[in-house]
């Protein structure tokens, strides 16, 4: 039957969900549903009852999409009164759009998965009309025309609207713009629950610290909460609230009953049981490739076959001119070790050079590819280790360790990984400096202890 795949020793059926109503599916592309059953015969029964029931539920949700009942009216009038709150009381500068921001309030509480906007609609006759009452309700808390509202003394008043004018002007990347947004609408939120409305001005290095403790609280990363700080002292410093910005070394505060949060290597245990865990053919890939070079994921899914060259005494994986890279230090040649080449050899053999090596991996709307598998790799490492500490950019971290402990000298070290901090970066084209790093690779070993 079409639709009918296996998962493991299981049976599954999967369709693909059409792109108008992704939206009441969560954005999934795909619609899949696992049986818990090896027999072939009962599994086409159960797919053929998913089927019907998967495309009935797709001519209900299209129907009450032509109808206009996407949400019932008590939902409704919740959802209003969610949106009215996140704008009430809130200066707004003189281009502000309502529908606009509440597009993306609608969907940034869905990527959050917040219950009540589930599958509520960013655009049509009924996003329209939740932009109206939102818009009345507005006129008539505030008594004097909303809709017309002037432009305040001062739009760079909150973190948000400096944010809005740095984003404006700023020369960084759409994704940078948009994870900074994030970032600040996060911090905005958790202040003015605990202190009302958040102008820059009121901001304290308490309510910093506070803050990071939140974050570290949700299991956040250490790389994830230095990027939001990040993010918030470079706003802090376009609004000009004040000479001492209380975003500045909190490093030295992000601390929780004493002991830091940090993004640990992986044991030689955990990174066997990653690669012997099942996984698809490019997940499998992956995790070999950045356990035996400390490549970061998005390195990895940028390379192409073509990108593989050989050296003397062996291969590297060309960085050079395989699209851009994080820092200057990320243009590099990075050493095949031995493990790498046995699995890759026959996993690019009959591909044309200008092939991705991890083929097939979907493009997000930052042109990144790195982001669908990321989810991936992060769900398989969750398998082997509840940790929070032990993420995907552990590899880099084990890999850097497992070169320290084999005797590798750190400038070599740091050339393989692409840190900034040395010199040899001119070198990469020399024969004799590649056979070293071919030699230096070569010593990471991952041992599983009796």
């Amino acid at each position: 039957m079409k639709g009918l795949i296996t998962k493991g020793k299981k049976f599954a059926f999967q369709a693909a969900i059409p792109a108008d109503v992704r939206e009441a599916f969560e954005g999934k592309q795909k619609f899949q549903r696992v049986f818990n059953t090896t027999d072939p015969v009962h599994a086409e029964r159960l797919a053929a009852e998913a089927d019907r029931e998967f495309r009935s539920r797709v001519m209900q949700i299209r129907q009450n999409a032509l109808n206009g009942e996407r949400i019932d009216p008590e939902r409704k009038l919740h959802v209003v009164g969610f949106l009215f709150g996140q704008f009430f009381n809130k200066q707004q500068h003189e281009f502000f759009d309502l529908s606009e921001h509440m597009s993306g309030v609608i969907h940034e509480a869905k990527e959050d998965r917040f219950p009540l906007l589930r599958n509520v609609p960013t655009e049509g006759v009924v996003f329209d009309e939740l932009v109206k009452q939102v818009e009345v309700l507005l006129e008539w808390a505030e008594g004097s025309g909303y809709a017309k509202s002037k432009k305040p003394e001062r739009p760079g008043a909150t973190l948000i609207g400096a944010h809005e004018i740095w984003a404006a002007k700023a020369s960084h990347t759409q994704k940078t713009k948009d994870q900074y947004g994030k970032d600040i609408r996060e911090f905005t939120s958790w202040f003015e629950e605990k202190r009302g409305h958040c102008y820059g001005a009121k901001i304290t290095k308490r309510d910093v610290n506070q803050f990071v403790s939140f974050l570290m609280h949700k299991n956040a990363a250490k790389a994830t909460i230095t990027r939001a700080l990040s993010a918030l002292r470079l706003i802090y410093k376009v609004g000009q609230f004040s000479d001492d910005n209380p975003f500045s070394g909190v490093a030295d505060r992000m601390v929780i009953d004493g002991s830091q949060l940090n993004v640990r290597r992986f044991t030689d245990k955990e990174v066997l049981a990653l690669l012997g865990t099942k996984a698809d053919p490019n997940v499998r890939m992956a995790l070999l490739m950045a356990a035996y070079s400390g490549m970061r994921l998005s390195e990895i899914t940028s390379l192409k076959i073509e990108h593989i060259e050989r050296a003397r005494s062996g291969r590297v994986f060309n960085l050079l001119n395989a699209g851009k890279r994080k820092t200057k230090a990320s243009y590099r040649k990075v050493p095949v070790h031995p493990t790498i080449w046995k699995e890759l050899a026959k996993f690019i053999k009959g591909r044309g050079g200008s092939d991705y090596i991890l083929p097939g991996e979907p493009v997000d709307k930052y042109k990144s590819r790195s982001a669908a598998i990321s989810k991936r790799i992060a769900t398989l490492i969750d398998k082997v280790t509840e940790d929070p500490e032990a993420r995907e950019h552990s590899f880099r971290h084990t890999l850097i360790s497992k070169l320290a402990e084999a005797g590798v000298r750190k400038e070599w070290r740091m050339a393989i990984v692409g840190h900034e901090g040395q010199d040899v970066h001119d070198q990469y084209t020399h024969a004799n400096f590649i056979d070293q790093l071919l030699i230096d690779i070569a010593k990471v070993r991952y041992v599983r202890k009796k």
